[in-house]
């Protein structure tokens, strides 16, 4: 749902002060007016065939100009060498494109949206790129890029840039973020499997990256990766950052002793903490409210032995844990009145899940050892009961 409201931003059917907030408001009347459906995950939609075959015949002007939308699940398409000169999205997502026909770029001068998510084998941009100014999204998540053409930063109507799981891009010069002054979103999130080694290997300097991303006026989004404690402290204490900063990835910050949110995050919604090895608590003040987090994950963290913050994080929908010394997620089961997915992995130590007879209907699934399930003790057999038709062995 997040990436479809980005989508038509670069469309350019979303704008003003607060185009995320009116993309959901969109998302929630499609599927009042059962245009859309979502999925279990609330995270997802789909169209059902009847609906899209008639989007499409909408699109393509009631059938008669076919040629304005095409589809093809061809893995690998072969471009023509002149494409239409008014082409407004190009989406090639999940193939294995490795490069692009020289020129290819300069043939679309109306272009808007390019999507190469997914193609694994994607190493570099043509230079020509850069000359596609009418471009207002960009998304080259999951590709093998190492570097990004300074080309971009000629993308002076550029909206969205979406840079996620982008392993081997290690670093993103601050001097081309700094000329995409209409960009709104911006995002690269990393994961364990992404690793860079250290801390001390993260190239860039994260604080002045940070700087350069507080100075754009029109950013209003941003999901990022840290690996310094220094610039976790720069994300909380900055006013502007903390309410940008909806998806946040806390990983091998070597000198992380405690994680204390003491202002209020309205907009945080996935919080993920990787390989923080010092870190020894999480804490959350009372003014400080996470009501919009709604999927945690904290893993490899071996000294944190309880997760009592949680209890501000009302609102959490997904919960992952790998600890080896957590003893106790939450003091009490209303904690989580809408969790509907929770996964264990080597928490030997949890005897205790906090679920009563409410919110463990609300489960959709548990997931975790055979052996740490075996081992769990109960207060109630019939909360058991229901979890156990709701376990998913690991």
């Amino acid at each position: 749902m997040d990436e479809l409201i980005q989508l038509w931003i670069g469309e350019g059917f979303l704008d003003g002060p607060n185009p995320h907030g009116l993309g959901a408001f969109t998302l929630d009347t499609l599927e009042f007016a059962y245009l859309l459906e979502i999925d279990e995950s609330k995270q997802c939609v789909e169209m059902h065939d009847m609906i899209r075959h008639a989007a499409l015949w909408l699109a393509r002007d009631q059938g008669r100009k076919e040629n304005n939308v095409l589809v093809s699940k061809v893995p690998t398409p072969t471009f023509a060498h002149r494409l239409v000169p008014n082409l407004t999205t190009l989406i090639l997502r999940d193939g294995q494109l490795q490069s692009f026909p020289e020129g290819l770029f300069d043939s679309m001068p109306a272009l808007k949206v390019l999507d190469l998510s997914g193609n694994r084998w994607l190493t570099e941009l043509p230079s020509d790129v850069g000359n596609v100014t009418t471009l207002h999204y960009i998304n080259l998540s999951f590709t093998s890029l190492a570097e990004l053409s300074a080309a971009l930063g000629d993308l002076i109507n550029l909206k969205c840039l979406l840079l996620d799981y982008t392993m081997n891009l290690k670093c993103i010069p601050k001097e081309l973020i700094s000329k995409l002054l209409t960009l709104q979103v911006y995002s690269k999130m990393s994961r364990v499997g992404d690793c860079f080694g250290s801390a001390a290997s993260v190239p860039c300097g994260e604080i002045a990256f940070l700087q350069v991303l507080e100075c754009l006026d029109c950013l209003n989004k941003i999901g990022i990766t840290i690996f310094c404690a220094t610039s976790l402290e720069k994300i909380l204490q900055s006013p502007i950052l903390r309410s940008w900063d909806r998806n946040l990835v806390v990983m091998e910050c070597i000198n992380l002793v405690s994680l204390h949110f003491t202002e209020k995050v309205f907009s945080l919604e996935r919080l993920e903490i990787f390989c923080c090895n010092s870190l020894k608590e999480l804490k959350a003040s009372d003014r400080c409210k996470l009501c919009n987090l709604n999927s945690l994950s904290i893993r490899f963290c071996p000294l944190l032995s309880e997760l009592n913050f949680l209890s501000y994080g009302r609102n959490l929908e997904s919960l992952t844990t790998s600890m080896q010394n957590l003893k106790k997620i939450c003091p009490s089961p209303d904690c989580f009145p809408f969790l509907s997915e929770f996964r264990v992995y080597k928490c030997p130590l949890l005897s205790q899940i906090p679920f009563d007879m409410e919110n463990a209907n609300s489960l959709q699934k548990i997931v975790g050892e055979r052996e740490w399930w075996d081992d769990l003790i109960w207060c109630d057999g019939a909360v058991k009961d229901i979890c156990l038709m709701k376990f998913v062995s690991s």
